[in-house]
């Protein structure tokens, strides 16, 4: 086990040998997808964050802190990254568990559950909707096509900006730019491939179909998952609720602690 500065345990495993997620605290076990951005475990101070922004959940969970697939094929869809997680479900948890899926990883989660809804029993989905808005998509398109032509600079400028409120969008895409290089490392392919697969994305004919109960926590001011399409992938199954930020980004919606809090209180409704 490792062993945090924020006085955490944290161990590392494998769902079905193939998708990594860091493991720790106490209580039933709830899955939580969208934190890790790789398919790697993050580790160093990338680590610290993670554990850190999850609050007092694994205070009353074993959190499940999955990372992303590797290897995704070309014109891989949303359903077709969400599969691979599906037997890793099964094969770790007893029975349905509880999950948390924040923007990219809530929208993996969604086709789990509409399509495996025996595997889930309680969902929180923060800063993510059926489907991207028609800005988020053209901010995707132009990051695939940065990625595309090696421009990583533009790229992680178009990712980034989205994630604070309009009167920051302009400095933080700046810092993004010159940050590009630095932070864009390895092969592209599985970001390119996830990016496409958002772009295409739209699940809201099949909301009808969630059996389980869902609440859905927005921002005001996110431009990928607008608090209308928060409100329409809520509204759109028969148990589900959505709370809307006022005056937040979509990165308070992911990781605020008033988010976090929230999403801590409805899960707990579970155990009652």
């Amino acid at each position: 086990s490792y062993r945090e500065v924020v006085g955490i345990s944290v161990s590392e495993g494998r769902f079905t040998g193939e998708i990594e997620y860091l493991r720790l605290g106490q209580g039933p076990p709830l899955l939580m997808l969208g934190r890790g951005a790789d398919a790697a475990n993050p580790t160093g101070m990338a680590r610290r964050m993670a554990v850190s922004g999850l609050g007092l959940l694994p205070d009353h969970f074993t959190v499940y802190l999955a990372a992303m697939p590797s290897g995704l094929a070309d014109g891989s869809s949303m359903r077709d990254i969400a599969t691979r997680y599906t037997a890793g479900i099964e094969e770790a948890f007893d029975g349905p568990v509880l999950a948390y899926g924040v923007s990219s990883g809530g929208m993996i989660l969604l086709p789990v559950v509409i399509d495996q809804p025996h595997l889930i029993r309680r969902m929180v989905l923060a800063g993510t909707s059926c489907r991207h808005s028609p800005q988020g998509r053209r901010w995707n398109a132009d990051a695939v096509q940065a990625i595309r032509a090696g421009d990583y600079r533009t790229a992680l400028a178009a990712m980034s900006a989205p994630m604070v409120a309009r009167r920051w969008r302009g400095p933080v895409a700046a810092l993004a730019w010159l940050a590009g290089p630095l932070l864009f490392t390895g092969d592209p392919t599985d970001t390119i491939v996830e990016l496409e697969a958002e772009i295409a994305m739209d699940l809201e004919p099949d909301l009808h179909r969630i059996p389980v109960p869902a609440l859905l926590i927005g921002a005001s001011e996110d431009a990928w998952y607008p608090p209308e399409l928060v409100r329409r992938t809520a509204t759109g199954r028969p148990l589900g609720q959505a709370v809307i930020l006022s005056q937040a980004s979509h990165s308070q919606a992911i990781s605020a602690r008033e988010a976090t809090a929230i999403a801590l209180g409805y899960l707990l409704a579970d155990q009652q």
